[in-house]
């Protein structure tokens, strides 16, 4: 996998070597790119990507974890949340990386995006317990699954139709979505 640095110094060459992974799937796609052309790319040397990565899939789970990262510490800052507009932060902050989004889904990794959401929301509790508001008796992991998912499903839809709606329309349809129960009237 990668590891967790616990310097600047090797938190930025960490997140330099990323940023080349990036620009690398963007330009030649994931399964076409080496390790040694990665290190060219980010001007490292080969023997100190393996300080930060187990190898390609390590520096991608990296990538893939540090964006959920950096999204979660700005939404939520100390697990709670910043303001009622939670969900227009949320496409917010997705349509600024919509370069990384070309690379997930040009790349057929939006199945690893998900995966590793959902893990994230499950080990951090931030989704349960601050947005979702889970009481101990609902089955949180069946719930997670459900809301992470089907928000990540509407942002690559909406990248996909080329972010027409604003990130405050594209919450409003969240928001409907998920206090509106869509699926009574096929439910007895």
């Amino acid at each position: 996998m990668y590891k967790n640095c616990a310097t600047n110094r090797s938190v930025a060459r960490q997140r330099q070597l990323e940023n080349a992974l990036l620009e690398a799937i963007l330009a030649r796609g994931y399964a076409n790119i080496s390790i040694a052309e990665l290190c060219d790319n980010a001007l490292i040397p080969r023997k100190s990507f393996y300080r930060y990565f187990n190898g390609k899939e390590g520096a991608l789970y990296a990538l893939i974890d540090h964006t959920l990262s950096d999204f979660t510490s700005a939404l939520f800052p100390g697990g709670e949340l910043k303001a009622a507009d939670t969900l227009t932060k949320f496409f917010s902050y997705w349509k600024t990386r919509s370069r990384f989004l070309d690379a997930i889904i040009k790349n057929d990794l939006s199945n690893l995006l998900l995966q590793r959401a959902i893990k994230l929301s499950l080990e951090e509790d931030v989704v349960a317990e601050t947005l979702l508001k889970l009481h101990a008796d609902v089955k949180k992991e069946y719930l997670v699954y459900f809301f992470v998912s089907g928000l990540l499903s509407l942002v690559f839809l909406w990248h996909n139709n080329g972010f027409k709606e604003s990130p405050g329309e594209m919450a409003g349809t969240a928001m409907h979505l998920i206090t509106r129960p869509i699926f009574s009237v096929m439910l007895p």
